[in-house]
């Protein structure tokens, strides 16, 4: 076994028929992925040295390597089926949840109902059918504008919201948590996010911050190496693919996350210093309760333009202190 340097500085080369895709992200958990099948028979130890064992008998030789190797080595190993996963897995798995296919069969059926009924409607009758066609689109408008504002009349009658306290959560108790962060052509923003993720409170040894940068993005790798970024955070360089998006980019890193909760801060994203043990205690308080119902909570978003017009600054100041967005709620 193979855990946490360079792997390919390891003397025995690896049997890559032991190590399989399907299951990376056990690999990626737990530090430990399989290197080579020695003989029941026996083995050698680190200074070459022959050691006989007992027939039947299961040896296991760990080879320490340090998490940053450990993972550069994963992503290289994997790189290809990492490319094609994080594009192509969804579709394969649950065709149902992907946008790759932009219709269902009776989606189709429908569509195409439909405009044939219009286009005959049209040759019937073609200005009643231009009418009827612009009250449905003003009908339409006018319902997505009413259930706005039953929306945010329905937030500001909300009580104040507050998040389970994380003061009893011991760092034992504290889960592993991702930080994924993807940017493209943004390098300026590299200083003030990195500050920002270093301020965090939380145990550096349970924060495992993945940095993914596009592969012909050299301005942000550039400064992300001038910064030292690539040796404080997993650096994933996404190899050239389509579409260039942070889904894809989120995609290629969960397969390598060894969090046990995932967080995506954008590249102008501040988060205040307690966000992750308030988020780890809204999780542990519903899993404490047998509440399933959270998946997701949601930070306070700050307004650029807060004092730019009356609305900006006074009915959605008061929706996010009546949500009580800063003190995470579930989403």
């Amino acid at each position: 076994m193979a855990r946490g340097e360079d792997i390919s500085a390891i003397l025995d080369p690896p049997d890559l028929d032991l190590q399989e895709f399907e299951h990376i992200h056990h690999y990626a958990r737990t530090g430990k992925v399989p290197w080579r099948r020695m003989t029941p028979l026996e083995h050698f130890d680190h200074t070459r040295r022959k050691i006989s064992a007992t027939a039947g008998a299961t040896i296991t030789k760990n080879i320490q390597v340090t998490r940053r190797g450990f993972e550069n080595g994963l992503k290289s190993r994997f790189e290809r089926e990492l490319s094609w996963a994080s594009v192509r897995a969804l579709m394969k798995e649950t065709p149902d949840a992907s946008a790759q296919r932009l219709f269902s069969p009776r989606q189709k059926t429908v569509f195409s109902g439909g405009v044939l009924f219009s286009a005959a409607a049209f040759a019937i009758a073609p200005l009643g059918t231009l009418i009827s066609i612009n009250w449905l689109i003003a009908i339409y408008f006018l319902t997505v504008i009413f259930f706005r504002i039953y929306l945010a009349i329905t937030a500001l009658r909300l009580p104040p919201g507050a998040a389970p306290s994380s003061r009893k959560m011991t760092k034992a108790k504290l889960p592993v948590i991702t930080v994924l962060l993807p940017l493209y052509d943004e390098a300026a923003a590299l200083k003030l996010l990195s500050a920002a993720i270093d301020k965090l409170d939380y145990p550096s040894e349970k924060i495992d911050v993945k940095l993914l940068l596009e592969a012909d993005d050299d301005g942000t790798i550039e400064e992300a190496r001038r910064l030292g970024l690539h040796l404080k955070y997993d650096m994933i360089v996404l190899p050239p693919s389509q579409p260039r998006t942070k889904p894809k980019a989120c995609n290629h890193a969960l397969y390598l996350a060894r969090g046990d909760l995932i967080v995506i801060y954008d590249a102008e994203d501040m988060p205040e210093a307690d966000q992750l043990l308030k988020a780890a205690a809204v999780f542990a308080d519903s899993k404490n309760n047998n509440d399933n119902r959270v998946a997701c909570v949601q930070a306070r978003l700050n307004y650029y333009n807060a004092e730019e017009n009356w609305l900006t600054n006074g009915i959605m100041a008061q929706i996010a202190e009546k949500t009580n967005c800063g003190e995470l709620k579930a989403a």
